[in-house]
């Protein structure tokens, strides 16, 4: 099967770079390579055109493009083929990785309210730290709150009447 270097050459998606397997439609709106030198695989150049970031040396005002010159003028380094290999090995675990902690994290942000939920019932339960068996009551307490108001309250509404 036949695999295609891919770079997006214009528009929102110009600098990114992929990598086809099989049959693909390739438009005039990108550009592509099937050979490369000394054999070597077309996932290390995929790699070294993620890591320069096409896009940042994309030209047009309006509408962003990346051409062949960008890309000939994008230096490569070419390592020996067993350098390479261990390269890509590093790059699809750390892929793999990362793929992994994106799933993780969609997954922990599903959870967050239900935590924050579940500590704030605990709170309102008093079950967040040892209670002290020598302190009231929440019911005591807010019972204590509660008269203490209405004595203010009582205190605001009485009016001294002054003497004409």
């Amino acid at each position: 099967m036949s695999s295609s270097l891919l770079t997006a050459a214009v528009g929102a998606n110009c600098g990114n770079v992929y990598i086809t397997t099989g049959p693909a439609w390739i438009t005039d709106n990108a550009i592509y390579a099937v050979t490369t030198p000394g054999s070597v695989p077309l996932e290390f150049f995929r790699l070294v055109f993620e890591a320069v970031d096409l896009r940042q040396q994309a030209g047009g005002s309006g509408q962003p493009f990346v051409n062949q010159g960008t890309l000939d003028g994008t230096p490569i380094p070419l390592p020996s083929l067993e350098e390479i290999r261990e390269i890509l090995g590093a790059a699809s675990v750390a892929s793999r990785c990362r793929e992994v902690l994106a799933t993780r994290m969609a997954e922990l942000e599903g959870v967050i309210p239900q935590l924050d939920a579940s500590i704030l019932a605990k709170a309102f339960r008093g079950q967040l730290v040892p209670q002290d068996p020598s302190d009231e009551p929440a019911s005591v307490l807010l019972e204590r709150i509660r008269k203490e108001r209405e004595g203010v309250a009582a205190k605001k509404r009485t009016r001294k009447v002054k003497p004409q």
